[in-house]
Formats: structure tokens, sequence, C-alpha cells
């Protein structure tokens, strides 16, 4: 998801006065250099208790921590890092999702280029659909859209089945199934 800078300066400002009602520090989040912390949390651990590491050495670890993190999350990982002075700063919630995408990068998914022969169309089939079981929701229709462009087709068609959708791109007056 992509956010205008304007909705972000906004998100921040929004973040850095709710910090201020709660007395806690603040952390703009928006600039390019995160550096990471890997050593101090997993990334199930960052998701399940929203909180990141922005700064750790040998003692002292600040965590970035949202509106929607627990008192007892915060409290769990003060006693986990006793030997170390740990402190947490209020960041935003779109500034937490660029770290939790950073320490999690999404899957990169290999968008492959569909081709209409004569030949095996079971092997079509099987390569379609292990594209799309990894293409995002949000991109399936793209997806079929740029292949039927590429294919100089004439339309979609969709057709809903028990189990499956069943995909098929009309190319020169002819359906093929994909």
């Amino acid at each position: 998801m992509y956010m205008s800078q304007d909705a972000r300066v906004t998100e921040e400002q929004s973040t850095q006065r709710r910090s201020q009602i709660l007395g806690m520090n603040y952390v703009d989040t928006s600039g390019p250099d995160k550096p990471l912390f890997t050593e101090v949390l997993s990334v199930p651990e960052i998701k399940q208790l929203r909180a990141v590491p922005l700064f750790a050495d040998a003692h002292n670890i600040s965590f970035g921590v949202t509106n929607m993190t627990s008192q007892q999350n915060m409290e769990m990982l003060r006693s986990r890092f006793q030997d170390q002075r740990v402190s947490f700063s209020l960041i935003s919630d779109v500034g937490f999702r660029d770290y939790e995408k950073l320490y999690d990068p999404p899957k990169t998914i290999t968008y492959e280029d569909v081709s209409i022969t004569s030949g095996d169309s079971n092997d079509l089939y099987q390569r379609v659909t292990a594209t799309l079981d990894q293409v995002l929701s949000d991109d399936v229709i793209a997806y079929l859209v740029k292949q039927c462009y590429q294919l100089k087709g004439s339309d979609i068609h969709l057709e809903c089945q028990e189990h499956e959708v069943r995909v098929r791109i009309r190319v020169d007056g002819v359906l093929h199934p994909v």
C-alpha cells in the first residue's frame, strides 16, 4: 500500500501529538535510513509484540511501539532485556509497517508470460496456475489483462466452477484456456 507524502506527514503529526498526550518519546520513521537490529527480536516477535528495535548496543535498546502495543508487551520486553536500559518511543502505524517490510520483505513473484500454442495445454494450465497461486489477489486481474494485451486478445472469460475458476482469453475469435 502506497501513501501520499501529505498523508504520511499527517500520520506522523498525529502520532507525534498522541505521544505528547501519552507522555512518550516520539520517533519520525519516515526517513530513508532505518538501521536493522535483527539480533534483538525475531520477525514473529516483532509482529506479535508490535515493537521494533530502533537502536541497540551493549547497554541500551530503544523500541518503536505503536498505539496498538500493549503495556504487557512493553513490560515483557523490559524484563527480557534486564541487562540493558530499555526505552520506548511511539512510532506511526505506517512506520511500523515499513519496518515490518524491512525485517520480513515480501516474497518476489515471477510473473510468467502466457503463450498460446497448439502444444500441451495441460502444461500451460499448470504454469499459469502456479503463477496465480503466488500472485497477490489484487494483482490477479492486472496479470490477466496484461497477458491478454500481450497476446492481442479481445476479451477475457472468467468462468466460476465449483472448486476453481476457468480462465479463457479470446485471440483471433477463438477462446484459449489459460
